[in-house]
């Protein structure tokens, strides 16, 4: 925090009893950008902190989903890049009605995205050009992954939402 105004972490993505599923956003520490940020941290944007003497945000409570991002996006207008440590250092519980492999889940999780990347494209978090374009293209594989979860999580129960996204994600890099 002395050199950086964000710090984010990786995560140990759990089951309710604790077994590992898999790890988001591990590998070795370095410096992000607004656009690559979630390109490496695909999912819970919480696992931050700030220093809100050099940059703060508020969560929107007008959002039902996505509220982390979207608390991210605005701590990046003052701040161009943040810290990732790669280490593993919160231990995400997920739950069949966590907010991103609930039931029912996915309307609210596409009108939340959609109202953020309007925020992007209309330039309201004032990101340069380049990482707004990222975080646009991040979105949109999101939306559709978002649309598809539905019938891939019926064919693979307990398909992890970030199972799914992220060989989306390397598509479209490629």
């Amino acid at each position: 925090m002395a050199d950086h105004a964000i710090v984010s972490t990786a995560l140990d993505v759990m089951t309710d009893r604790f077994m590992h599923l898999r790890h988001v956003a591990a590998g070795p520490d370095r410096l992000v950008r607004a656009g690559a940020h979630k390109w490496l941290n695909l999912s819970m944007d919480s696992m931050i902190v700030w220093d809100r003497r050099r940059t703060d945000g508020r969560y929107d409570t007008t959002l039902s989903n996505m509220t982390d991002l979207e608390l991210l996006l605005q701590l990046y207008r003052a701040v161009p890049q943040s810290r990732h440590l790669g280490t593993p250092l919160h231990d995400y519980i997920k739950r069949s009605s966590s907010m991103s492999n609930g039931a029912n889940v996915a309307a609210g999780m596409i009108a939340s995205k959609s109202v953020i990347l309007n925020r992007v494209e209309a330039g309201h978090y004032g990101l340069p050009e380049a990482d707004a374009a990222q975080v646009g293209r991040f979105l949109r594989v999101s939306l559709e992954a978002e649309k598809l979860y539905g019938a891939a999580l019926a064919a693979r129960p307990w398909l992890l939402f970030e199972d799914h996204l992220e060989p989306m994600l390397a598509a479209d890099k490629a």
